[in-house]
C-alpha cells in the first residue's frame, strides 16, 4: 500500500472535486440529517432516510464514533441496514477498492490523485468510475497514553517524545525526562513503547507530528507502517492500549477515544508555549489556528506539527470517510448521502464528543457537510 506524501499534511479534501472555492469561512444552513438531540445513539429520525443495505470498513478509531452514529440512524431509520467494521484504515481502503465496501473510514487521506493509476486515489477513482473523495467526519487528536504508578503528569517535548520513540531514552528517569519535570519524582524503572504492528493512519498521524516538531532527533518520514526501531507491536488502538494497560512504564500513541475508555494517563505537551493538556478545547484551538486553504481551487488542513500557539495541543489528525463522488447505483449513492449527512449534522457531531471524539469545528463542518450534499 504506497506510503501518504511525507509531509505534515493530516487532510486534505480537493475542493474542485467538491465543487467548493474559498475557505472555511464559508456559512450556511443545516445540511440533511439535522436531528434534536447532542447523542448520535439516542438521536430523533434523520431527515432522509433510505432502505437496503450500507456497509463501511477501516479505522479503529472511528469505530466508537461510526458505531453511536449507525444505532442512531438505524433507530430513526428502521428499514436501514448499516454496518460498520473497525479493521483498521488500510484494511478498510483495501476493501474499498475491491469494491466489497460502500465506504471506508482513514485516518489519512488516500494517496496521490485519481489520474494516477497506480496510486491509492487513482485505484479507488477506477473503483468507482468517478473520483473518490476524502470527506473528514473528525478530528482525530493522537494521546501519548502511559502507565508509569505514582506519576499521574508527565510533560513531554518534541525532542523528548522523539528520544523515547526511537529507544534513545531507555528509563523513566533519564536526565531529559527528569529536567521537563521539575518536582516530579520518576522511577528508574525502563521505558516500554508500544506500537501499532498493523498499517495504521493514527501511526501516520503520529510520525507526522516527529517529522514536523522532533527533527533532527527524528528522521523517519510519516508513514502509516511504524518505522520505529524499539517496541514491541499491537494490533490496532485496543491492542496498545491492552499493552500500556499490563505493564508498568508502559507508552503508546493511540486515539484519544480509546486513552478515554480505558482510563489511562495522557502526557501534557509542550512544543515550546508551556505543558498543554490534551482536551477539546486545545485540540480545536489547534485546529482553527492550522486549518488553511492551500489555493482557491482546493480545501487543504495543514497542521503545523512545531506549532507554539498557546493552549493548542499539536497531535492532530483528521479520520475521513472515503467514499465514490458519484456510483454506479444511483440509489447506492443516495444510500451514501442521507448517511453521511446524518454523520455531519450539527447534532451527532456534538453528540459525539461523549465518546472521547472531537467534532469538526463548526465552519468546517457546515462546509463539508454542504459538499456531501452533491454525492451521486
Amino acid at each position: 500500500m504506497p506510503l501518504p506524501r511525507p509531509r505534515v499534511l493530516v487532510g486534505v479534501v480537493a475542493a474542485a472535486v467538491l465543487g467548493l472555492t474559498g475557505c472555511l469561512q464559508t456559512t450556511g444552513g443545516e445540511p440533511l440529517g439535522t436531528v434534536t438531540t447532542s447523542r448520535a445513539g439516542v438521536a430523533a429520525a434523520p431527515a432522509e432516510c433510505f432502505t437496503g443495505l450500507l456497509t463501511g470498513e477501516g479505522s479503529s478509531a472511528q469505530k466508537s464514533a461510526l458505531e453511536d452514529t449507525v444505532t442512531g440512524y438505524r433507530r430513526g431509520c428502521p428499514e436501514a441496514k448499516v454496518s460498520y467494521s473497525g479493521s483498521g484504515s488500510a484494511a478498510g481502503v483495501r476493501q474499498f477498492i475491491a469494491r466489497q465496501v460502500d465506504f471506508a473510514g482513514a485516518d489519512a487521506p488516500l494517496d496521490g490523485s485519481s489520474s494516477d493509476a497506480r496510486s491509492e486515489a487513482g485505484e479507488a477513482a477506477r473503483a468507482c468510475a468517478a473520483p473518490a473523495w476524502n470527506v473528514p467526519v473528525i478530528t482525530v487528536p493522537v494521546a501519548l497514553a502511559y502507565r508509569l504508578d505514582g506519576v499521574d503528569d508527565l510533560v513531554l517535548t518534541p525532542e523528548v517524545t522523539a528520544g523515547i520513540f526511537s529507544g534513545r531514552l531507555t528509563t523513566w528517569n533519564d536526565p531529559a525526562i527528569s529536567r521537563i519535570n521539575p518536582g516530579t519524582s520518576l522511577p528508574p524503572d525502563p521505558i516500554k513503547v508500544f506500537f501499532r504492528s498493523d498499517l495504521s493512519g493514527t501511526t501516520h498521524n503520529f510520525t507526522s507530528y516527529l517529522a514536523g516538531a522532533a527533527a533532527p532527533w527524528w528522521t523517519a518520514v510519516p508513514a502509516q507502517r511504524w518505522p520505529g526501531p524499539v517496541g514491541a507491536g499491537r494490533e490496532k488502538s485496543a491492542g496498545v492500549v491492552r499493552g500500556v494497560q499490563n505493564a508498568n512504564g508502559g507508552i503508546t500513541y493511540v486515539d484519544w477515544s480509546y486513552a478515554r475508555a480505558a482510563q489511562l494517563r495522557v502526557a501534557r505537551i509542550d512544543n515550546g508555549a508551556g505543558p498543554v493538556e490534551l482536551t477539546s478545547a486545545s485540540v480545536s484551538t489547534a485546529v482553527n489556528a492550522a486549518a488553511r486553504t492551500r489555493t482557491s481551487a482546493d480545501l487543504a488542513l495543514t497542521v503545523d506539527a512545531a506549532t507554539r500557539e498557546p493552549d493548542a495541543y499539536p497531535i492532530i489528525g483528521f479520520s475521513y470517510l472515503i467514499v465514490c463522488s458519484r456510483h454506479r447505483n444511483p440509489a447506492q449513492g443516495a444510500r451514501v448521502r442521507a448517511f453521511l449527512s446524518y454523520y455531519l449534522s450539527s447534532a451527532v457531531q456534538q453528540g459525539l464528543a461523549d465518546l472521547g471524539h472531537v467534532p469538526l469545528p463548526e465552519r468546517l463542518r457546515v462546509t463539508v457537510a454542504a459538499a456531501a450534499e452533491s454525492l451521486r
